[in-house]
């Protein structure tokens, strides 16, 4: 039965197979255009009131003015044929990501050894999200860190985080036999001996070995330092108490906001 291959959305011919250098180039292409604007801290559809300088281009401008292929592939479609949808934009930025992700895991995999570290946090939709970095050196022995994955986690469990961790690696095909050490806080689901994350890891990277990550240490001591003044337990106390009053309800954070723009404290929303 003959099944018709599908066809590339930006130059509308059947979808070149694995082997085929031209559909890295064209999604190269496509990739370097619609960085631009991210890059430059801008949108990628034009707004209204935004100048047309050149930090202000968008998606489609950038094509037009620095690449003829996709330009002139772009002229031969519908008139709607922008590539400027959510959905087309987040394929872009997925395809930007895997991008991404191929030259970091092509450099940490040329390396002899790197580590790990990982931590996680809530974020404003109150949603455990956990980040994971690796670590690693290049021929010039330049310590390089690397943000891989962040991923959301509603189980915090050593055993889970540790899973999270291993699936990361995974993914970018990086062998644990080379991992040679993993940086984490001292909770007891990152550093415990029997069901931390640390002694996990240590199952399958048996030369990985934990170290309590530096910046957590030092907070600790800072912490601890506080506590032993009396001024500043009180005033950091206060600061506690002031945030759970105002943070505990809308309308209290309303009036706080409002507070800070009457006294300059705050920019206004333009």
């Amino acid at each position: 039965m003959h099944t018709d291959k599908p066809k590339c959305g930006i130059c509308g011919e059947t979808t070149p197979t694995a082997e085929d250098p031209r559909k890295s180039e064209v999604r190269w292409k496509a990739i370097q255009c619609n960085a631009f604007p991210y890059a430059s801290g801008v949108s990628s559809a034009w707004a209204p009131g935004v100048s047309r300088e050149p930090a202000s281009w968008n998606f489609l401008e950038v094509i037009r003015q620095s690449d003829e292929f996709l330009d002139t592939q772009l002229a031969s479609k519908p008139g709607n044929a922008h590539y400027l949808s959510p959905n087309s934009q987040n394929n872009l930025i997925d395809a930007i990501g895997c991008e991404v992700l191929d030259v970091i895991g092509d450099n940490v995999r040329e390396a002899d050894f790197f580590s790990v570290m990982m931590d996680e946090t809530t974020d404003l939709g109150h949603l455990e999200q956990v980040a994971v970095v690796v670590r690693y050196c290049d021929n010039n022995f330049t310590a390089t860190e690397r943000l891989i994955s962040v991923t959301e986690s509603p189980i915090v469990t050593g055993e889970h985080l540790a899973e999270v961790l291993l699936n990361s690696l995974k993914r970018l095909h990086l062998d644990t036999r080379k991992l040679c050490a993993q940086t984490y806080d001292g909770a007891s689901a990152m550093s415990g001996s029997r069901r931390g994350v640390q002694t996990v890891i240590k199952q399958t990277a048996p030369r990985a070995y934990y170290i309590h990550c530096r910046s957590h240490s030092c907070n600790l001591v800072i912490v601890k330092s506080v506590q032993c003044s009396r001024f500043g337990r009180n005033f950091f106390g206060v600061l506690e108490q002031l945030f759970s009053v105002i943070e505990g309800s809308a309308k209290r954070h309303s009036w706080f906001m409002e507070y800070q723009s009457a006294a300059g404290l705050r920019r206004k929303n333009r």
